[in-house]
């Protein structure tokens, strides 16, 4: 039956409502400016059955992701998420009117798009007469945003756009009271359907910027404190950019707000502006934090020239919202040291700087400021419209485009971006629609610097406090019991603050006092870090607040306070080092290792198709390749142990890496992470992806390295030693390019060196070498001195040295390892010795002699080949030849003589007939007969092709007697020379024994 509402008492609607409450829980992460209260179907659920839903088209995500992809290649810094369907559904064409016994009504519709991760409503043509709620709410009633009413409507436009609600349906329900019913208006014009993209799908918003981006809120950043609260998102639709407040010359707190031209050109009624969804500290949340909204504004400049747009937002944001009008800049001065502000791929809010002076440039036509390369931080789709500032806080500038993501950071070649110039804009087009100067100078000041409005700014002349905790940060959870805390000091009052008394205590601990002096201004913030505590493993609350400023009595205690919860844990007792995992085990992960697969796609696999320079059998893989949708943007880890890092000396982290990107658009990421906390924080130490990635070309096909397409990667990790609880992660980050291969991972300190050597020979003569041999352990590096020795010096592990002079010798060898040196010094170890002099040769009569004649030993050579026997002083060829004689002293040490050329003797004078031989050939036995000319007494020899004496004898003739025979078969077959002297001649003949 229906419900008679005007007989149900107030308390008995208050009780429906706890009750409801009470029982199921309803959220709403990004609380939109509205006038509360909950959708009457909330209460009476007898509505429930009566929702009619209009079905959405079908959504061609992967069509979507391609021109996504596209835009991001040329530049385009604006994030589309979502698809929108144009739509026409009116009060008085779609819907189920429900009656009300007292004659008031309800309108609802529901709109269902199959696939949507989120969706988003946009209205246009509303009145809402008073009275009227207007609420919209997810299918299952976890999620809803209203009640708006006619003052959150655009004026001019009548439009109104609501915050994302997650699920495949959504519904609008407006309640409309009987005086309200001929004057109520209302169109639905846009859906938004958040397609399967997961670069940019709206639940991968939270989290899914590059591991090179910064939250907003890291210590570090908190003399900006201003200027980040000065930040917002904007949803348009199915995109997202960034922008900021902006102040105007008559400081009113005027809700203007600079965002990029290409961000959008209508429909500013439906806009979506985020307040504060950001991070209270370093470390990104487990989950989405809340933020603040308000729909709708609009336009009043925009100039292509330099890609402004001016937003006015319907409403200003109440103080609750603690946001700042950031100052801006209109001079044309270069800007040195910018910063950024933003939310890439639509993530909270981030953090970006770079170092070095930007330049003028003309970016797609438009006049702008090119930053210097990204040093800390880059931009992503969905920063666009995202302020500029330069070193003194201020604006001048918003993001048009530009190449940089993270694997650009540092990178000159592709680490910029471009920001249209206030400068320009200031003027613009020369109209008050077409520039910024009547409406952020309305006060006509003509100043060309202006400081930054905050609504929030006390109007007491002493009011400091604590704005935020950075560390311990809230809510977290580690296992590292020793804790710096920081603080971030703000100066609410109107004077500049020089001292201030800084309490702290943990949990009911008596509060310590830190004494601050320094130079604050009005509304300006400071980063304090205060005195070290260790906590115990248990729940605790860290307090932080103010007194005493300058002295004298704080204005304003509602501020002066905050206080951060945190948990310390045991820590797990960690494996030693070294630390080797070449993933050669079957079982993967291995022991210890843990996979995190946050979206359950594809994730680490071990691989038997590669290995790490092919010297083992597996790696680890990551598919990117493969997958019938696109992985872009999903993050998979595969984490090590806990590690135990005690030791001393240089620790490195070594592990080997192969990649092929798919192509220039279609590429992937590898980072590298560490925790000491038990992962309530990770810090990046390496990070590389696209072609820095590479190890291959470009392969539009699965790739598989080849022992030679590896890469090895070395990461200091010295500043992490000593630490017992250590893990590190390796993060594959997809693009939907190729695979991507680990395998060899090592963590070690280096061993303190042994230095160890031995030579060979260790005495020698002059001008020998010694072959130095390196027994060393655990050294890196090598130094050498070698006394005497060429070189004398060197790095080689182990050199050859040669000895010149005479004398004993010391050798010395520093071995360097990470870990230290280590000195091996062997004196007197080279003991070297003097050569004889060189000897010389004479030729008397036939016979050669060596000088010195004696104390050596002797070895006469012919053509260089030794002569077999001839050892003495003296040597008689037989043959002529170039003869040298070499004298060996009773240490080995020998020299060689000069070159003899001996021709004393006469070839076959079997022509002038002085010796006839027949046979000859012969097989042993022949006839030798001489001339006359030679004496009685003769000496015969038959020497062999080399000169070595083979046979001899006296031969005595009678008188008148000139021949003998002779027998030599016992000589193998050959070419021989036969001698025969007579004491003053000597003569030669061939003889030929077959």
């Amino acid at each position: 039956m229906k419900i008679n509402f005007i007989k149900i008492s107030f308390i008995a609607v208050l009780a429906m409502a706890i009750n409801f409450l009470h029982a199921q829980t309803i959220s709403q992460p990004h609380l939109q400016l509205s006038k509360g209260g909950y959708p009457w179907s909330f209460k009476f659920t007898e509505f429930d059955s009566e929702v009619v839903y209009e079905n959405m088209p079908y959504v061609d995500a992967a069509a979507l992701q391609a021109e996504d992809d596209a835009n991001a290649a040329a530049g385009s810094k604006v994030l589309r998420f979502g698809y929108d369907h144009y739509v026409s559904y009116k009060l008085t064409n779609s819907g189920v009117w429900h009656n009300l016994n007292n004659g008031d009504k309800i309108w609802r519709i529901g709109i269902a798009s199959a696939g949507a991760l989120t969706m988003n409503i946009s209205f246009k043509s509303l009145n809402l007469p008073d009275g009227c709620r207007l609420f919209v709410y997810n299918g299952d009633k976890t999620e809803f945003h209203g009640a708006f009413t006619q003052e959150h409507v655009t004026p001019g436009d009548k439009m109104l756009g609501s915050e994302l609600l997650s699920g495949e349906k959504v519904v609008v329900e407006l309640y409309v009271p009987k005086s309200a019913l001929d004057h109520v208006y209302l169109e639905i014009w846009r859906v938004t359907h958040a397609y399967k993209d997961l670069r940019y799908a709206v639940t991968r918003t939270f989290g899914a910027s590059g591991s090179c981006e910064n939250n907003a809120r890291c210590p570090s950043y908190a003399a900006w404190d201003n200027q980040i609260r000065s930040g917002i998102c904007l949803v348009n639709g199915g995109e997202f950019c960034s922008a900021a407040l902006i102040n105007n010359t008559c400081n009113d707190g005027k809700a203007y707000v600079l965002t990029a031209n290409h961000c959008g050109s209508s429909g500013f009624g439906s806009w979506v502006f985020r307040f504060n969804w950001e991070s209270t500290g370093c470390t990104t949340p487990g989950s989405s934090p809340s933020s603040n909204s308000i729909s709708g504004g609009t336009q009043r400049a925009a100039y292509a020239g330099a890609d402004m747009s001016l937003v006015e937002m319907n409403s200003v944001p109440p103080l609750s919202y603690n946001v700042y009008y950031a100052g801006w800049d209109r001079n044309n001065t270069a800007p040195t040291n910018p910063f950024g502000i933003h939310h890439p791929s639509g993530d909270i809010k981030k953090f970006s700087q770079t170092t070095g002076t930007g330049s003028s440039a003309t970016y797609s036509g438009a006049a702008c400021w090119q930053t210097p390369t990204w040093t800390d931080g880059v931009t992503e789709p969905g920063s666009s419209g995202s302020p500029l500032f330069n070193s003194s806080g201020l604006i001048i500038g918003q993001l048009y485009g530009g190449p940089s993501d993270c694997s650009c950071e540092g990178s000159a070649s592709c680490g910029y971006d471009f920001y249209g110039k206030v400068f320009t804009s200031w003027t613009g087009g020369g109209t008050n629609p077409t520039r910024l100067s009547n409406w952020l100078d309305p006060c006509s000041t003509g100043t060309t610097t202006l400081s930054g409005y905050d609504p929030n700014a006390s109007t007491v002349a002493l009011d400091a406090g604590i704005s935020s905790i950075t560390s311990p940060e809230n809510a977290s959870t580690s296992c590292d019991p020793n804790f710096t805390p920081v603080v971030v000091l703000r100066n609410y009052g109107t004077t500049t603050l020089t001292t201030v008394n800084i309490n702290y205590h943990l949990d009911a601990a008596t509060p310590a006092v830190f004494a601050w002096t320094g130079s604050l201004a009005s509304g300006s913030s400071t980063s304090v870090t205060l005195p070290a505590f260790t906590a115990s493993v248990a729940a605790h609350t860290w307090t932080a607040y103010t007194s005493n400023p300058n002295g004298g009595v704080d204005g304003n205690a509602t501020n002066d306070s905050n206080t951060n919860s945190f948990t310390v844990i045991s820590a797990p007792t960690g494996t030693a080092l070294p630390f080797t995992q070449g993933f050669d085990p079957v079982t993967f992960p291995p022991a210890g290792w843990t996979i995190i697969n946050p979206d359950a796609n594809v994730t680490w696999v071990r691989s038997t198709a590669a290995s790490g320079y092919g010297a083992s059998t597996a790696s680890a893989r990551f598919d990117n390749f493969s997958s019938a949708t696109d992985i872009s943007g999903e993050s998979d880890y595969l984490e090590t142990p806990v590690l135990d890092f005690t030791g001393t000396g240089t620790l490195n982290l070594l592990f080997d890496v192969a990649y092929a990107r798919y192509d220039a658009s279609y590429f992937d990421s590898l980072y590298v992470w560490i925790t000491t906390d038990c992962g309530g924080t990770w810090t990046k130490i390496f990070g590389s992806g696209s072609t820095g990635l590479a190890t291959a070309a470009d392969n539009t096909s699965a790739f598989t390295p080849t022992a030679t397409q590896w890469d090895t990667y070395t990461v200091d990790l010295s500043a992490y030693a000593g630490i017992t609880s250590v893990q590190i992660r390796f993060e594959n980050k997809s693009g939907w390019g190729n695979y991507l291969y680990l395998d060899n991972i090592n963590i070690s300190y280096p061993v303190m060196p042994v230095a160890d050597f031995s030579g060979t020979p260790t005495m020698v003569c002059q001008g020998e070498t010694v072959v130095f041999t390196n027994s060393t352990t655990g050294a890196t590096s090598y130094s050498w001195t070698f006394g005497g020795g060429t070189p004398g010096s060197s790095t080689s592990a182990s050199p050859t040295v040669t000895y010149n002079t005479p004398g004993t010798y010391n050798v010395t060898l520093v071995a360097t390892s990470g870990a230290g040196s280590d000195t091996e010094v062997k004196t007197g170890y080279i003991v070297v010795n003097a050569n004889p002099p060189t000897p010389t040769i004479s030729n008397l009569a036939g016979t050669l002699s060596a000088t010195p004649s004696t104390g050596y030993t002797y070895q006469w050579y012919l053509n260089g080949s030794p002569v077999s026997g001839a050892n003495a002083s003296t040597y008689t060829p037989a043959v002529n030849g170039n003869y040298t004689v070499e004298i060996t002293d009773s240490l080995g040490c020998s020299a060689l003589s000069a070159v003899t050329t001996f021709t004393g003797l006469f070839e076959n004078s079997d022509a002038g007939g002085m010796i006839g031989v027949y046979p000859n050939p012969t097989q042993g036995l022949f006839t030798v007969t001489l001339n006359t000319n030679f004496g009685q007494d003769c000496d015969l020899a038959i020497y062999n092709g080399v000169g070595q004496l083979m046979f001899s004898k006296p031969v005595q003739f009678a008188t008148g007697t000139r021949s003998f025979e002779m027998n030599v078969a016992g000589l193998a077959p050959g070419v021989y020379t036969l001698s025969i002297t007579d004491g003053t001649k000597r003569y030669n003949h061939k003889l030929v024994i077959e």
